[in-house]
């Protein structure tokens, strides 16, 4: 039997089994992959202009040492999860704590419901509250494993492609490492709906999370509250908004 179709069975008899009991919380840490500063086909543009590479370096560094101390947290109960950056004291202190929302994506809450497909992200922007609909992801599970803590992990991918501001299109690639030992089909973000626990992901080799703490069935009632405070809005008109927002910047 493929190795593939055995996972899936696997999860879904687990699954549906302990359905009315399924809660947990997750833990998460993030680390920097992709550097721009260490790019060498950036080496030329940083010569050109110095000061750029100085800020783009500042950036980085501050991103990737607070990012030490920040979690982020993971909490689902049988259909639904949400998802969010826990903020420290040391982002109030720090003029670059919004770079950390930036580079890992993570600047407001995430709602799923793998039963309805819903995924849900609401974010503040131009000093209003929207509430994004997130486009599906389409998994691609493969034979390839992993130990990550004592459990074995499978890869899966997804391609996401995004139009940028100058109107081009780009693919994004998510990996994701996923537990079928925990059969629960949740992750970071919106990477939802593969047979199991996503235990490591990152995308387009940039920023990777990592999960650092797990409590599955705890014995606190866990209460996930789907986000309704924001303005209805998709992410291509998101990204219009944004778009001419840079324009009227630039003008």
């Amino acid at each position: 039997m493929n190795i593939k179709v055995l996972i899936y069975i696997i999860f879904f008899v687990i699954y549906f089994s302990s359905y009315s009991q399924n809660q947990g919380i997750i833990h998460y840490k993030a680390e920097v992959v992709y550097k721009m500063s260490e790019d060498p086909e950036m080496s030329e543009n940083f010569k050109r202009n110095p000061k750029f590479f100085k800020n783009v370096l500042e950036i980085e560094q501050n991103v990737s040492f607070l990012l030490k101390d920040t979690r982020f947290i993971l909490q689902f109960k049988n259909e639904e999860s949400s998802f969010e950056m826990e903020p420290t004291v040391a982002h109030e202190k720090n003029k670059f704590s919004g770079a950390v929302a930036m580079y890992t994506d993570s600047d407001g809450v995430f709602y799923n419901n793998i039963i309805t497909k819903e995924s849900i992200k609401q974010t503040r922007v131009f000093g209003k509250t929207f509430l994004v609909t997130l486009d599906p992801l389409e998994w691609e599970t493969h034979n390839e494993s992993k130990k990550i803590s004592k459990y074995t992990c499978y890869k899966a991918t997804a391609n996401q492609k995004i139009e940028l501001n100058d109107g081009k299109k780009k693919t994004f690639v998510i990996t994701a490492w996923y537990t079928p030992e925990i059969p629960v089909s949740f992750g970071p973000k919106n990477y939802v709906g593969l047979p199991g626990l996503i235990m490591e992901s990152d995308m387009n080799g940039v920023i990777r999370f990592m999960a650092s703490e797990l409590n599955v069935n705890p014995k606190k009632e866990v209460i996930i509250q789907k986000t309704t405070k924001g303005k209805p809005i998709t992410e291509k008109e998101l990204r219009e908004k944004d778009k001419k927002a840079m324009e009227n910047f630039r003008n």
